[in-house]
């Protein structure tokens, strides 16, 4: 069988679907540990190499191929309680994973693909219970077979007939699939189409492979049954006929599953496709506005009518596009239990780790750029959260700590709790550490509350931790963890008991594209605020405002709620000659105020502009929008308004 055979072409395909394939087993080894009596974790490892050894075939990355292969073994072996996957059988197992990892990557950079020497032997040796097989009977048997093969008269030879079913898009990559696994027990003398037609992606419904049979062949041939794609499997000698031919029966997953439903029609897009698309219904949304604007001026009856099928398709339009471009939360989790697995290990801890709420969908921009933030309060979740086994038996707590990530729709956010059940934070060293680092004077710190202490932990460089560590303790880089938060338009909070654990609190916006807002007057200016924070609105006169302990303050339905002036809040002189005021009632999480503007003017879908890197740190501004006139309206941080 040639191994020029130029796949190229697909491998960025090969290389996302391997390492979703990696992320299923690390997960699913990461949960067998915890669960050595869940069977189903090992069909899962099982299938997830097989398809990965298949897919790499395929491709003709031999190297890939065959260690996917010999951890196929390995995991066979598991599977049938031969060997138990724990110590350095386990251990073995990562390894493993981990040469995967590097191999793809090699893929994805065009490297020179090589085994790693010795991991296949070891992994091999591993499936046989740890017995080395005697090698020096390996060459002489080849060399044996191959003087018999040269040496004997011809014997009859054996025909493999796969017909594949009319639901396979791509015959030619699953016959290269099938021709590799043939090859492993099989000395392979033809095929029909030849492999030259094959490689040419001919259209073709059937295979037939001539070749003479070696140790194994039956299982390989079952193997090939139970792939997907084939309707008929038959094997016979050459020159008998066909209808005495032995019929090969699929090894399918289940019997509902032969019924003809109809086949799911998916295709993979690039996400810089979705970008492109995206920024075109952006502009799109933002004609739509300039034409509803222009409407209003004109007296024309069809006019209004185009303008508003126009409006409804841009609005279906645009909600589709914001769909395809969601992502579950899971798929980032996905990539932690390893982690989290390495680090405990290291450090001589259990940890156990859970994820409620992985269904719900964020934009994929969000997602991308919350990764790296997640990873780092994980991390030192397991290294300064969690004690060691010692200490928390001797605070009569279990041996396993838990670190525990839920996810739960807010309004227009995500909020995503990042809690362990650790040390938690102490505040008195937290006091000590600011004194000595210079932060705070004695009286400040000891003076401090809480709220304040924990501000600490986001200040750049400040740490609690006594050692330095591969893992950074809690506090060093959380400055970097609110920065890319607030970037997305999110916030971050910390709560802490002693003893009891701490929570990370990470408030995201499900998208960062288009938003409903509200537009609202500010000295002559226009401003958007995003509908998710604003309650309601509400017309106050100047005779119901107060001021409590210098804070001016309204009352509604008899609630006391903070009254914030935006004129002052910009720095802008108030307009004296008001005696009613137009407010916003504004929630962020527990807070609560009334925003008072100049007017409230319309209800908008806006396209989200992000602003300059020199303008992003103003207070109370997160990003801007193109209004249907032209004009451009920057978009409130309510987040920021209410902590002023």
């Amino acid at each position: 069988m040639s191994d020029e055979i130029d796949l190229a072409k697909y491998t960025k395909l090969f290389v996302a679907e391997a390492r979703e394939y990696l992320r299923t087993l690390n997960k699913a080894m990461v949960e067998f540990e915890s669960r050595p009596d869940d069977t189903d974790m090992v069909e899962v490892m099982f299938r997830a190499c097989h398809t990965d050894k298949g897919m790499a075939g395929m491709m003709n990355l031999t190297p890939i191929s065959e260690t996917a292969h010999a951890l196929e073994d390995l995991l066979n072996s598991v599977r049938e309680r031969k060997i138990k996957p724990e110590g350095e059988v386990a251990e073995l197992i990562y390894r493993c994973l981990d040469t995967l990892e590097e191999m793809i990557t090699s893929v994805e950079r065009a490297e020179e693909l090589s085994e790693v020497p010795g991991l296949n032997d070891d992994l091999r040796d591993a499936a046989r219970g740890g017995r080395r097989r005697k090698k020096k009977k390996g060459a002489a048997v080849k060399a044996v077979r191959e003087k018999t093969l040269k040496t004997s008269p011809p014997a009859k030879r054996t025909v493999l007939f796969i017909r594949f079913s009319r639901r396979c898009s791509f015959p030619a990559a699953r016959s290269f699939v099938i021709l590799k696994e043939v090859a492993r027990a099989a000395t392979i003398h033809g095929t029909v189409p030849s492999e030259e037609e094959i490689d040419k992606e001919h259209v073709f419904e059937e295979l037939s492979i001539t070749l003479e049979p070696e140790k194994g062949f039956d299982e390989t041939v079952r193997r090939i049954a139970s792939m997907l794609d084939i309707d008929e499997i038959k094997v016979g000698e050459e020159g008998v006929p066909v209808d005495r031919w032995k019929r090969i029966v699929a090894a399918k997953p289940s019997a509902p599953q032969a019924v003809d439903l109809p086949a799911a029609q998916t295709i993979k897009v690039g996400m810089n496709k979705l970008d492109e698309l995206l920024d075109d219904v952006s502009e799109l949304v933002i004609a739509r506005s300039r034409l509803v604007e222009k409407t209003t001026s004109h007296d024309d009856r069809e006019l209004t009518d185009i303008t508003s099928h126009i409006d409804k398709l841009t609005s279906e339009i645009q909600a589709k596009v914001l769909g395809i471009r969601m992502i579950q939360i899971e798929s980032v989790m996905a990539r932690f239990p390893r982690m989290i697995r390495d680090i405990a290990k290291n450090q001589g801890k259990e940890i156990e780790f859970t994820v409620d709420g992985g269904s719900i969908e964020l934009d994929r921009t969000v997602i991308d750029k919350i990764s790296d933030p997640i990873m780092h309060v994980l991390r030192n979740c397991v290294d300064h959260g969690i004690e060691s086994k010692k200490e928390r038996k001797k605070t009569k707590k279990r041996i396993r700590g838990h670190i525990r990530v839920v996810a739960s729709k807010q309004q227009d956010h995500v909020l995503i709790e990042i809690s362990d059940d650790g040390r938690g934070i102490d505040y008195d060293t937290i006091r000590e550490k600011a004194v000595d680092a210079g932060l705070l004077t004695r009286e400040q710190a000891d003076d401090a509350l809480a709220r304040d202490l924990m501000e600490l932990l986001f200040h750049p460089g400040f740490s609690t931790k006594k050692e330095v560590s591969q893992v950074s303790g809690r506090g060093v880089g959380l400055d970097v963890v609110r920065r890319a938060v607030e970037d997305l338009g999110g916030s971050v909070m910390i709560s802490s008991s002693k003893g009891a654990g701490t929570t990370f609190s990470l408030w995201l916006p499900f998208t960062l594209a288009i938003i409903d807002a509200m537009l609202v007057s500010i000295a002559d200016q226009t401003y958007a605020v995003p509908m998710g924070m604003i309650a309601e609105s509400h017309r106050f006169q100047t005779s119901e405002v107060k001021t409590i302990r210098t804070r001016e303050v309204v009352q509604l339905r008899g609630e006391v709620i903070p009254l914030i002036r935006m004129r002052s809040f910009f720095g802008i002189p108030e307009a004296n000659d008001r005696s009613t005021l137009s407010a916003l009632v504004v929630q962020s999480r527990e807070r609560r105020a009334a925003l008072a503007v100049d007017d409230l003017m319309a209800h908008q879908q806006i396209v989200v502009k992000s602003l300059d890197d020199h303008l992003r740190r103003v207070r109370g501004v997160s990003g801007g929008t193109i209004l249907g006139s032209g004009r451009i309206a920057l978009i409130l941080d309510v987040d920021s308004i209410l902590e002023a």
